[in-house]
């Protein structure tokens, strides 16, 4: 971006987005994993086990600081890795072709639900509050 612009207060412009650097940028990156959408829910109606068990007994608030001492259960199929620095916005897969869409204002709301809504999808839920 040209030093000016950003000395009058100017925001990014279009060359800046619009340019091969950008437009070829890997997703996800192999260091690490998804910064945007569309992020893959290889596990889409897998839930923990303590999370399917707290619901079943009428639980309205699930603790799960347990399960990060004791090990992440296993998931059918790979989960993916989401980068942490994420633009608020929850961008995993639902219905096949479309992304969740919700917004957060900031990331602790974003991870929680993920982890409530989305467990199957990224190998970090659980290690998250």
């Amino acid at each position: 971006m040209d030093a000016i612009a950003l000395q009058l207060g100017l925001g990014p412009t279009r060359a800046d987005f619009d340019n091969p650097g950008v437009l070829n940028a890997i997703n996800p990156n192999p260091l690490t994993g998804f910064a945007h959408g569309p992020i893959p829910n290889n596990n889409e109606e897998w839930k923990p086990t303590a999370y399917t068990s707290a619901i079943a007994a009428g639980a309205k608030k699930i603790r799960y600081r347990g399960s990060r001492h004791h090990g992440y259960p296993p998931v059918p199929n790979a989960p993916v890795a989401l980068n942490k620095e994420n633009t608020g916005v929850c961008d995993v897969m639902v219905n096949g072709a479309q992304m969740c869409g919700l917004v957060f204002a900031d990331q602790v709301a974003l991870w929680r639900h993920l982890r409530n809504e989305h467990s199957g999808a990224s190998k970090y839920m659980l290690f998250i509050y």
